[in-house]
């Protein structure tokens, strides 16, 4: 395969068109379980984005977070930027459940 070339995992954060609640997990454990550390809304992607004056990683999604879980103020996350984009894999889209 031609470097460069590979496909990127697309992830439903991908797909959004609209601020869409969410949860922030924390992945931990070799198991690599994830526990609830944050909610906030998913930004749409926007193709172009830059972050001080660089590409954002593709990996990398955009999320205001509206509150945070004490329970884990030590952990370290992974929050790259003051505007908290964050690994598209740690984003949970809280999507509403269809009336039965």
């Amino acid at each position: 395969m031609v470097p460069g070339t590979e496909q990127l995992t697309r992830y439903p954060i991908d797909d959004i068109v609209e601020p869409t609640s969410c949860t922030l997990q924390l992945p931990f454990g070799r198991a690599q379980r994830k526990k609830d550390e944050a909610t906030g809304l998913a930004l749409p992607p926007k193709s172009g984005a830059m972050y001080d004056g660089k590409p954002i990683l593709p990996d990398y999604a955009r999320v205001n977070v509206t509150w945070t879980n004490k329970d884990f103020d030590e952990d370290e996350i992974d929050i790259s930027t003051k505007e908290g984009y964050r690994n598209k894999s740690d984003v949970l889209l809280d999507m509403p459940m269809p009336a039965s």
